[in-house]
């Protein structure tokens, strides 16, 4: 949250859910990472920013990963 709102003060966020619900959620992080100009919200956000916030979600659905 810090990263997109410099004025916050950083803290971390947790996930409480199920194995399947996490799944989910990964799957989709990276599927907006491969391709994040095909979403709306590009319409209103500039490309480097889309790119940057691709970046982010990659790095969220890495830790959502299970361990092998």
């Amino acid at each position: 949250m810090h990263d997109l709102d410099e004025d916050r003060q950083p803290c971390k966020l947790y996930i409480d859910a199920s194995e399947e619900k996490r799944n989910l959620l990964r799957d989709e992080l990276y599927k907006f990472s491969r391709n994040p100009l095909t979403y709306e919200l590009a319409e209103l956000v500039p490309a480097d920013d889309m790119r940057e916030l691709a970046e982010k979600a990659k790095m969220i659905a890495d830790e959502l990963a299970p361990l092998s």
